[in-house]
């Protein structure tokens, strides 16, 4: 191979360089030893492909930084979906979300109306600020968020990751089940319904669900139906912006510490939450 081929980088290539702080690979300036096992295979198909899983990971924080290192009102979620120690995709969201970035990566949505469907994926994002520094909400609920998706994508791991590089995630073991996940959501909804919940956040999870559902379908999305879940969205960041939403998040984790009942592994180290439900 020479080196014009070498330079010549796919868009998954310069993301990577872009991660690790460099403008390019080559450099007439003296590095120092490099650590070949830690540098990504940009594959033709638009994947990464790295020697271990310890440096994808790696590779998955570096970019979730970049859209986290930034001022509170500029940062946005950035989802990236990896298959054992290959990055097949990611895509960039809103500050307050990232459904669309999400089903966009290549084959997400055909996971959610397909059934056989192996558990070999996992998904990491991004948390942006809600509260200060590294204070944020966990994963969405198993209702219409993060661990919904989990779910019905047949998802091996869902994982947040904060601005501190904190991390919040909830992985599918085998003894979880079909109907074990029903009655965590069964359990969600009565807490939900005990201490949490406002109309705007349950009209606006709701609709949200049903836009999923259309997508997943490969219907097309009434106009309607957007523009409510836009509106109900404006005043969900509202109400979040009033700082209402983290003793919401302190909540969430409470519940998710119950979620081995049910087949699910719930693990943190969100140092905003930890303190709470143990």
């Amino acid at each position: 191979m020479g080196y014009e081929k070498i330079v010549t980088l796919t868009e998954s290539c310069a993301r990577y360089v872009a991660a690790c702080g460099k403008k390019r690979i080559i450099t007439t300036q003296p590095v120092g030893k490099v650590d070949f096992s830690s540098l990504g295979i940009c594959l033709s198909n638009g994947t990464i492909h790295f020697q271990n899983e310890e440096n994808a990971v790696k590779y998955i924080y570096n970019r979730l930084h970049k859209a986290l290192d930034l001022p509170q009102e500029q940062q946005f979620e950035r989802v990236i979906a990896k298959r054992g120690t290959t990055i097949i995709g990611e895509g960039d969201g809103s500050h307050s979300g990232c459904t669309d970035a999400f089903q966009s990566i290549k084959g997400m949505l055909e996971r959610i109306s397909k059934e056989d469907v192996p558990r070999d994926l996992e998904v990491y994002h991004s948390h942006p600020d809600m509260f200060g520094k590294g204070r944020t909400t966990p994963l969405s609920d198993p209702i219409g968020g993060d661990i919904h998706t989990l779910s019905e994508a047949k998802l091996k791991k869902v994982v947040a990751v904060n601005s501190k590089g904190e991390f919040n995630s909830m992985e599918i073991t085998p003894d979880c089940t079909t109907e074990k996940f029903l009655q965590f959501q069964k359990y969600y909804e009565k807490i939900e319904d005990e201490k949490l919940i406002s109309g705007v956040l349950r009209r606006y999870k709701k609709l949200r669900h049903e836009r999923m559902e259309y997508r997943s379908k490969g219907k097309e999305i009434p106009k309607a139906l957007n523009e409510e879940i836009d509106k109900l969205e404006k005043e969900f960041v509202r109400i979040q912006k009033e700082g209402i939403s983290e003793d919401v998040a302190k909540i969430l984790h409470e519940i998710y510490q119950k979620a081995d009942q049910y087949g699910l592994k719930y693990e943190t180290n969100f140092s905003n939450l930890i303190h709470y439900g143990a």
